[in-house]
């Protein structure tokens, strides 16, 4: 499910009717990773994009469990680091991650089994093209109002923009 928050940052618009935020959708697809062959890869906005927030991600839904350790890291913590099981197969890893050119997401998968597999990962994500829309995507948030039904939106708000700004925020409140 897409976080309140990302479904707010959709709906944002410029003076001219743009939008400051675009979705977007990546997939990584190794049809046959060798046995014991360990993978690593660096995802970053790509050239004439500012910055990237990233909101879910699966894997293939056609992968053979347990054949793959996977690592993802970002800003030097660990985001999924473990074992592709069926669980995170079947389910989605959801949470904000805030990637830009200096702090990429990075990920290492090792294929444990004696056979070749097949490796999938998708990502949704929106983009941020350029730091006027950056600024103004922070003042949108900054200016949220207050309300109790609201509360998991500006919680999950304030964490965007505390990854956005890297300096610890209190929580918002009206």
């Amino acid at each position: 499910m897409m976080p309140y928050v990302i479904q707010y940052l959709v709906g944002l618009r410029t003076s001219t009717g743009d939008r400051l935020v675009q979705l977007e959708m990546a997939n990584i697809y190794v049809p046959a990773v060798p046995p014991g062959m360990t993978i690593t890869f660096t995802s970053g906005p790509i050239v004439g994009d500012y910055c990237y927030i990233g909101y879910e991600a699966n894997f293939g839904p056609e992968m053979v469990p347990h054949a793959f350790d996977f690592t993802w890291d970002q800003f030097g913590s660990k985001a999924f680091d473990g074992n592709v099981s069926q669980w995170p197969i079947n389910n989605s890893i959801n949470g904000l991650l805030f990637i830009t050119a200096n702090e990429p997401s990075r990920g290492t998968l090792t294929n444990n089994s004696e056979v070749a597999q097949y490796y999938e990962l998708f990502s949704w994500f929106v983009s941020i093209k350029n730091k006027q829309s950056y600024d103004q995507v922070m003042d949108a948030i900054y200016r949220l109002g207050n309300s109790t039904y609201q509360e998991e939106f500006y919680n999950q708000a304030n964490s965007l923009l505390h990854q956005m700004s890297m300096v610890p925020r209190d929580p918002v409140t009206g």
